[in-house]
């Protein structure tokens, strides 16, 4: 992800596929069960809020510095094999 926000109402554009690398990511730890559109609309949302939530970062909704820190750490420890940080 290359934008260092991303909320609601960001659209993929071009050669960059933020929204849909966000989803993905969402998916993968079961906060996301909505169409992998590239659109971050109330399901994506959703989603980021159930994330913020289960590893306690303030809930707004938008992706910034710190639940980006922390999708990065989960997804480190998820593929290294060592399980949820939750």
């Amino acid at each position: 992800m290359a934008r260092l926000f991303l909320k609601k109402g960001d659209v993929d554009n071009g050669g960059e596929k933020d929204v849909t690398a966000l989803q993905l990511c969402l998916r993968d730890y079961g906060h996301y069960l909505g169409l992998v559109d590239g659109v971050f609309g109330d399901m994506t949302e959703e989603a980021v809020n159930g994330f913020q939530t289960n590893h306690n970062i303030v809930v707004d909704g938008i992706v910034g510095p710190q639940t980006r820190m922390m999708l990065n750490i989960v997804e480190i420890s998820v593929h290294v094999g060592l399980g949820s940080l939750e």
